[in-house]
């Protein structure tokens, strides 16, 4: 791979890496229109084997001819500024790709002072770009911020391309703040896939799928043993499903684990990502509104103890992870899981440092549990918190049953 010293255009790199596998691009032999060229970026594009032409902004103005059509993918930086782009621009970008456009757009030097309205923007660009996805998953620097809220403006990557996408990493609407980073930085995604491949998994338990954001990155980080994804919400479960069909090492039920087997009331948050059968705590709502209930679902509940039968005979040799993003309810999880935790590796999970949820335990208590089990903690990633103060109210905490990773 070619060097890049810059911070925020390694960054870049390597949240163009993660694209490329999420959208199942094979990088050599691709056609790229790269319009701006950062330092470094024409390089690693031809480092990974593609063919890179190089243009500026202003060639936009002359049309496809100024640069060809017959590009894969046209690679834009900055190709606009102002609130309302110039269509012609737009649709000037989407006649030269032939399968994606990759648009970096800056908000604080595309938005004029004053104006603070993302989804305009989003808006019309969506309505001459085919098939407009902002990714949850955006690059890990500080002129990325992780929350896009009026007074954090930044840079934000979009992706539009010829053929929808069947992916839960690329949403159709504007998110209000990214779900996680693609970098290399101590204590990031990457670190977490060289912690799990040192681990040597073999398989993946991803409870409290969601649509499939978990699984889709692992799958992206180069995992290609059976996943087994549980999910109960029925307005997530079709996209999820949808993300595992041309999967076959991917399985999906559509049930929530616990301490006991049986029906329970799940509150449906804003985000859908953040629904919980336990309660949000006011201090939580006033620091993240989209955690907040907006509906309630009755829902089947299993203990993974009484499902271990059902998915076991589908598992590989190997070690295997128990991933748990349940909203607070980690420990009942674990409660349904006595036996069946003999048979796992490692466990990850959401360990609060200041509960934001009714009744879950705090960090000490699962370390705790854990350390019990024969579980030490290896990884952590700080999660979300109090972007105005900058305290962090919850970390992804990961445990293995060796207190020390072998490279």
């Amino acid at each position: 791979m070619s060097d890049i010293a810059d911070p925020l255009d390694a960054a870049r790199a390597e949240h163009l890496g993660f694209l490329l596998r999420a959208m199942a691009l094979e990088r050599k032999g691709l056609a790229v229109l790269l319009l701006q060229d950062p330092p470094g970026m024409a390089g690693w594009w031809e480092a990974q084997g593609a063919r890179v032409t190089v243009a500026a902004p202003s060639d936009l103005r002359r049309g496809p001819k100024a640069s060809g059509r017959g590009h894969h993918i046209v690679h834009a930086v900055e190709p606009f500024h102002g609130d309302d782009p110039p269509a012609d621009t737009l649709r000037t970008l989407a006649s030269m790709a032939r399968r994606a456009v990759i648009l970096e757009v800056d908000f604080a030097a595309a938005l004029p002072a004053g104006a603070r309205d993302r989804s305009r923007l989003f808006e019309r660009a969506g309505a001459v770009l085919p098939h407009l996805y902002c990714p949850s998953v955006q690059p890990d620097h500080p002129a990325f911020p992780r929350s896009w809220s009026a007074d954090r403006l930044g840079r934000t990557v979009w992706v539009a391309t010829r053929k929808p996408l069947a992916n839960p990493l690329f949403f159709t609407t504007l998110l209000d703040r990214a779900v996680s980073r693609a970098g290399g930085a101590s204590g990031d995604a990457a670190t977490l896939a060289r912690a799990l491949r040192s681990l040597r998994i073999a398989n993946v338990l991803d409870v409290g799928a969601n649509l499939g954001q978990f699984a889709t990155r692992t799958r992206a980080d180069g995992f290609d043993g059976p996943i087994v994804s549980f999910e109960p919400l029925t307005a997530a479960l079709p996209a999820l499903r949808r993300a595992a069909a041309a999967d076959g090492s991917w399985q999906v039920h559509g049930v929530a684990l616990g301490a006991e087997d049986g029906e329970r009331t799940i509150n449906i948050a804003a985000n859908s990502w953040s629904s919980s059968l336990l309660e949000a705590l006011p201090e939580t709502l006033a620091a993240e509104p989209m955690i907040g209930a907006v509906a309630q679902e009755t829902i089947t509940v299993r203990r993974l103890d009484t499902i271990w039968p059902e998915i076991a005979p589908r598992l590989a040799p190997g070690p295997t992870l128990l991933k748990i993003d349940t909203q607070g309810f980690e420990d009942a999880v674990l409660d349904g899981a006595a036996a069946s935790l003999t048979q796992v590796d490692a466990v990850l999970m959401e360990c609060a440092l200041v509960p934001s949820y009714a009744g879950a335990p705090p960090m000490e208590a699962m370390i705790a549990r854990l350390r019990s089990a024969g579980f030490s903690p290896v990884w952590l990633q700080p999660g979300w918190g109090d972007d105005a103060t900058g305290q962090v109210f919850e970390c992804d905490m990961l445990f293995a049953r060796t207190p020390r990773l072998a490279a």
